[in-house]
């Protein structure tokens, strides 16, 4: 069984070669899997303590993407973005902020908000009171580009996500053999 369930996902993985540089290059700037396994790490302790409805099988799940290497599935992440509403320049463009230094600050506050919200069980708010009017306005000015939108939709698009969950599926099944995803 775990052959046929390892084959399965190694069949499900696209070719690295075949994901276009920009999406891989999008993929890796806004540190996906890295903000996603450290996601895991709080997920897995707080739904394995709150133990209501399927939040054993969660937590076992997210337990699973917290201490696995998961560099292999950013090739499948960047194929699958790739595959939605958003050009390769577009990638660049959002990658290219993601990589300046007002972006990794971004990126560094909203794991940091989305970490407390799963901690909390609730929403919290981004606070941006730290921050200069300048960078405020750079802020602003990147939410309102075509690009940018475009990359707010593909991260909160159903089938993106629900396609995120086979890439990281896949990619257990292969490094975990014998455990069913």
């Amino acid at each position: 069984m775990a052959f046929c369930q390892q084959s399965y996902a190694q069949a499900m993985l696209p070719d690295p070669r075949q994901v276009p540089a920009a999406f891989m290059r999008l993929i890796q700037a806004a540190k996906y899997v890295e903000i996603y396994q450290a996601s895991a790490v709080v997920s897995a302790r707080v739904f394995r303590a709150r133990a209501q409805g399927s939040d054993r099988e969660y937590a076992e799940f997210m337990g699973y993407v917290a201490k696995t290497d998961l560099e292999s599935v950013k090739p499948c992440l960047a194929f699958l973005a790739s595959k939605h509403d958003i050009s390769e320049g577009d990638a660049v463009d959002v990658a290219a902020f993601f990589e300046s230094p007002i972006g990794v600050r971004l990126l560094k506050q909203s794991q940091e908000v989305m970490l407390q919200t799963i901690e909390q069980l609730r929403p919290v708010q981004p606070n941006f009171e730290g921050w200069s009017e300048e960078d405020r306005g750079r802020l602003i000015a990147i939410y309102q580009s075509v690009a940018f939108r475009k990359y707010s939709a593909l991260a909160s698009n159903r089938s993106f996500a629900e396609g995120s969950v086979g890439c990281y599926k896949a990619v257990l099944s292969m490094k975990n053999p014998g455990v069913q995803f």
